[in-house]
């Protein structure tokens, strides 16, 4: 859930701007993301923690699970911003812009 997060995250950072033209120069969202994988390690690795959240470890390839559908997420959303872009008046930027 963590990962598919970030890559939300990132894809949502604007409405028209590619994240390659946007960059990361937002520093709290910067320090967010980070607050929010420090967090997951340690709910994942610290071992009192087990008790009071139920969690395990996991190896290091379970880490690998949700990339693809991150990547999907800001794939996805790149593409939208891509045809708003050049297409402003499409039907497609009717039903999709928020």
């Amino acid at each position: 859930i963590v990962v598919c997060q970030i890559g939300c995250g990132v894809a949502a950072k604007t409405r028209l701007n590619s994240i390659t033209a946007q960059g990361f120069g937002n520093m709290v969202f910067n320090y967010g993301v980070l607050q929010e994988v420090v967090l997951i390690v340690m709910l994942v690795y610290v071992p009192f923690l087990h008790i009071a959240f139920g969690t395990e470890n996991m190896q290091g390839p379970e880490w690998l699970i949700p990339m693809p559908f991150a990547l999907l997420i800001l794939l996805y959303d790149e593409f939208r911003k891509f045809v708003f872009r050049n297409y402003p008046d499409s039907t497609f930027k009717e039903y999709l812009y928020f």
